[in-house]
């Protein structure tokens, strides 16, 4: 059944995703300076907005009964896609040329993000065990994300702090990842009381919280770690690339 969210929490859900694919959009900019690489990013962004937003209004992520469940494919997709863009030239290209502060700077959505979804567990909307109440701690990295940026920036923390910060924030979002699926309709691992089955993410606009968010956060993460190894003394600020697409 679709969930019956306060304003608060559908526009907070809505509008961090829309906000996060932007500023992600932004970064993207940074590293490619074509007009044409520009349309293409944001076609895709575009696309993949309308494309799980129009499912999700359909029912088509609701068919808990379908074989493979859909919501199941649909996080598939989701973690391939953060794994092939990040490995891709596409991530490369954002690892060497797009600032490190940048990218760390842009996990900060999870602090406002973890409030509203700590209000939707109040409002029954979510599994408590996927807020902070619970066992979801992703708010952490969130906090930590601003003054790791700021500190990275202005070259007074090591290496090794943004390398541990990159590391939690993989760990605790991979946590509740894992939570969020096993207490999808379809696995109800934790008991199939609504209170206990994530099936708000079934529906629009929350299905952009795995969709956007959460594919964010992996591959930022993944970038951040190949920026670190490839070139960690020019990690701090890195000019636009030149070369166009």
């Amino acid at each position: 059944m679709e969930p019956r969210a306060s304003f608060f929490v559908t526009f907070g859900i809505g509008g961090i995703a829309v906000a996060v694919a932007v500023l992600a959009y932004v970064l993207f900019c940074y590293a490619y300076t074509s007009f044409r690489a520009r349309v293409i990013g944001a076609s895709v962004v575009a696309v993949w907005l309308t494309a799980f937003d129009s499912l999700a209004r359909a029912g088509f992520f609701a068919d808990v009964d379908s074989k493979p469940p859909h919501f199941l494919l649909a996080v598939i997709a989701i973690v391939v896609g953060a794994l092939a863009l990040s490995l891709s030239r596409v991530g490369t290209r954002i690892a060497s040329s797009v600032p490190l502060w940048m990218l760390v700077a842009l996990m900060a959505f999870r602090l406002p993000l973890e409030l509203v979804m700590h209000t939707a567990a109040g409002e029954g909307v979510m599994p408590t065990r996927m807020s902070y109440s619970g066992a979801n701690f992703d708010i952490v990295t969130g906090a930590l994300a601003i003054p790791v940026a700021i500190g990275w920036a202005k070259q007074a923390i090591p290496r090794w702090v943004v390398l541990a910060w990159n590391t939690l924030g993989l760990c605790t979002v991979t946590i509740v990842m894992t939570i969020g699926i096993a207490s999808s309709p379809a696995l109800h691992a934790f008991g199939e009381q609504s209170k206990d089955v994530n099936s708000w993410v079934l529906y629009a606009p929350f299905v952009w919280l795995p969709a956007v968010l959460v594919l964010t956060a992996l591959t930022t993460h993944i970038i951040v770690f190949r920026a670190l190894r490839s070139k960690p003394g020019m990690a701090r600020s890195r000019p636009p690339a030149t070369i166009e697409v």
